[in-house]
């Protein structure tokens, strides 16, 4: 059996990877119905949605989706994290509606300080 050793830095780069992956995740549930929150208290009724409204939060889910998909599974994998970085700060700058309601920056920033500087 081969060990993976990991160092405090590999586990934090990790650990942010999954925050980042939950965040997406969320925002790409709340998008899908048109949400801001599963509890919010300012949530639309999924009939008050508009056809048109509906196709562009599928478009920014689909966005983010493609944005994450490269998120490393390894602790050697920082192509791939570089790359991710790159597609999430695209994305956000494409999409700042989104930018307010989520954590991407902060998750991208812990993740950039412990790889790329």
């Amino acid at each position: 059996m081969r060990y993976i050793r990991y160092t405090p830095k590999d586990i934090e780069i990790l650990i942010s990877c999954l925050l980042l992956a939950r965040e997406g995740f969320t925002a790409i549930r709340n998008l899908g119905w048109g949400r801001y929150g599963l509890d919010e208290p300012d949530n639309p009724p999924l009939a008050a949605a508009s056809e048109e409204a509906i196709r562009q939060n599928l478009n920014i889910a689909g966005q983010l989706a493609e944005a994450l998909h490269n998120l490393p599974s390894g602790k050697d994998e920082t192509d791939d994290l570089e790359y991710t970085h790159r597609c999430m700060m695209r994305f956000l700058s494409q999409n700042p509606q989104v930018t307010g309601r989520y954590r991407f920056h902060e998750f991208l920033g812990r993740i950039k300080e412990s790889t790329f500087d």
